[in-house]
């Protein structure tokens, strides 16, 4: 008997081991490799590619993991990586544009890839090119086959199978994300020249401009100016004018875009009570005279807002010692400061200096769109030379605009955004917010300015904040690092509930290169902020985030930092 169960025992092993090797010649007969990797038989598609989408899908670019989350990526059934085309502009400096929901332009330096859902057939830099996988659009999203960008981009692409992992590497590094001409009418993406009339608002239509920009040419919106100049907080008249970071604040606060329609420019009125259509979340300012950072923007995100000294009659005068009317170029070069908003949507590096009334002393100019009617320059649109004693000092472009579903709640006191500055005399310190949570809610995201580039952040949450001593029980949500002074908003890991009716704090500490007061303040600076309300916050400062002092009381001013949370049964 014992015998017998041997040979059992032997003869099982025998068939498992025979099925073993039958699977494992089943599996070396039926893939072939390819610069891709491996490619399997189709009776294995579906089933590699639900275990590959079932894992961690990892993107190498340029030797470095990427910042790539769920339904980013994802492997199709014939083996093809697919990847969010949305995601080239963050992960590779691509400039994206999409013509419809199913169609889209993607652009990086001297590359040209033009893309539908659907069809293998795309024009690569003017060629025609079919691809291994058909672009897809999922939920609104499109997808392109990640072997797309090593094919008709700069770069060179593989596939480890094992390590679930897709490696891309830049062949150009050296090569400027952008071409050294660019124009978006051009590229299908003006929007429409708007008149300002005898009004100060050119700040306004120059920011609601960018915006607009910044949306097309998928989305054409016409947003308006009177609201935003009738409902920013701030006590200046349309005569009066205004700046870019009354723009900021009016959308950071939730105010606003609304539309034109709703709200007519050049009636004197503005109604109460319009809901905003976007949300505007991230606005990044560029470093004054900064025009390699200028380009980068306007070629991956949209217009980016400018300046310049700008006379009536130098800009209609046909002999003006600025402006050509012929050519229609602009270059003041002096002292005067800037005294009128433009929105830069293009560039051309060889416009030549003798096409200016006063030649200037190199080539090359960028294209502005103003807001004086399509009557001034060509149909509205002009250029003005890279030697403009202010153009490109003052510079911002809206790189974060979402739909008003992306959180239920806002939770602020700085309706008036930032109007100062405020610190130790130090490069960082931290600031804080307390909110009275108004239901039961989940935190989500916290919004702050960086007044300086290459600012550092880390990011606290206080649970049941009862007083400064609470501070002592922050706990680290995020951090991180942004190139650009502006506007963020920043996730919070993990989930951080509320309990309505009681306090939370958000601190933040930060760490702005060569400043000496780091953090954003709201206070009554002059006539044009004395509606700002101190009586709103619960705001406080610290150094070292040992001592904590309340800023409405000792300060008169509110800290710029908002917090951003969902209802409960939102996440349910």
């Amino acid at each position: 008997m014992r015998g017998k169960k041997i040979y059992i025992i032997v003869a099982a092993a025998f068939i498992v081991f025979l099925g073993y090797k039958y699977l494992d010649s089943r599996n070396y007969a039926e893939f072939v490799r390819s610069p891709q990797g491996m490619v399997y038989a189709p009776g294995w598609n579906r089933i590699l590619a639900e275990n590959v989408n079932g894992g961690r899908i990892i993107l190498n670019v340029d030797g470095n993991e990427a910042d790539v989350k769920g339904g980013d990526m994802f492997m199709d059934t014939d083996m093809n990586m697919m990847i969010d085309v949305e995601k080239l502009t963050p992960l590779l400096s691509c400039a994206v544009n999409r013509y419809e929901e199913d169609s889209a332009v993607i652009e990086k330096g001297s590359s040209k890839v033009c893309v539908s859902a659907g069809s293998r057939n795309v024009t690569c830099n003017g060629e025609d090119y079919e691809l291994d996988a058909s672009p897809e659009l999922i939920d609104g999203r499109l997808y392109v086959p990640v072997s797309l960008i090593g094919s008709c981009l700069p770069y060179d692409y593989s596939w480890n199978p094992r390590m679930y992992t897709a490696s891309l590497t830049n062949r150009k590094p050296d090569e400027k994300i952008y071409p050294y001409m660019y124009s978006y009418r051009e590229d299908g993406r003006i929007s429409t020249v708007k008149n300002q009339g005898d009004l100060g608002t050119c700040w306004a239509f120059a920011s609601l401009t960018a915006l607009e920009s910044a949306l097309l040419p998928e989305n054409e919106y016409d947003f308006s100016e009177d609201h935003m100049t009738f409902h920013n907080g701030y006590n200046l008249s349309q005569s009066e004018g205004g700046e870019y970071n009354m723009s900021m604040a009016y959308l950071a606060a939730w105010k606003g875009p609304v539309l034109e329609e709703d709200d007519p420019y050049g009636d004197g009125y503005s109604p109460d009570g319009l809901s905003p259509v976007l949300h505007v979340q991230e606005m990044q300012i560029i470093e004054s005279k900064n025009f390699d950072g200028i380009k980068k923007a306007v070629f991956l995100y949209g217009g980016v807002q400018s300046s310049l000294y700008m006379s009536i009659n130098d800009a209609w005068g046909n002999s003006s010692g600025v402006y050509n009317a012929d050519n229609y170029s602009y270059c003041y070069i002096g002292t005067q400061k800037a005294n009128h908003d433009v929105v830069i949507i293009g560039w051309d590096d060889s416009y030549p200096a003798s096409s200016f009334a006063t030649p200037p002393e190199g080539d090359g100019a960028f294209i502005c769109i103003n807001s004086w009617g399509d009557n001034f320059g060509d149909d509205g649109y002009f250029y003005v030379s890279y030697y403009d004693s202010n153009i490109g000092v003052h510079n911002l472009v809206y790189t974060g605009i979402e739909n008003t579903d992306n959180y239920d709640n806002i939770y602020q006191s700085d309706l008036c955004g930032w109007v100062g500055q405020m610190g130790y005399g130090r490069e960082y310190a931290l600031f804080a917010n307390v909110y009275e949570a108004r239901s039961n809610e989940m935190l989500k995201a916290v919004g702050f300015y960086a007044t300086g580039p290459d600012t550092e952040y880390e990011v606290y949450f206080v649970d049941n904040f009862e007083g400064v001593e609470s501070f002592e029980k922050k706990v680290p949500v995020a951090s991180g690092l942004v190139s650009n002074a502006g506007y963020y908003t920043v996730d919070i890991d993990g989930e951080r509930f509320l309990m309505e009716g009681r306090k939370y704090a958000v601190a933040v500490k930060i760490t702005t290169p060569n400043s000496v007061h780091p953090i954003a303040i709201e206070y009554r600076a002059d006539r044009s902020t004395s509606t700002v309300d101190v009586t709103d916050g619960e705001g406080y400062i610290s150094l070292g985030g040992r001592s904590w002092e309340h800023v409405e009381e000792t300060q008169k001013c509110n800290v710029c930092l908002k917090a951003y949370t969902d209802n409960i049964e939102k996440n349910q």
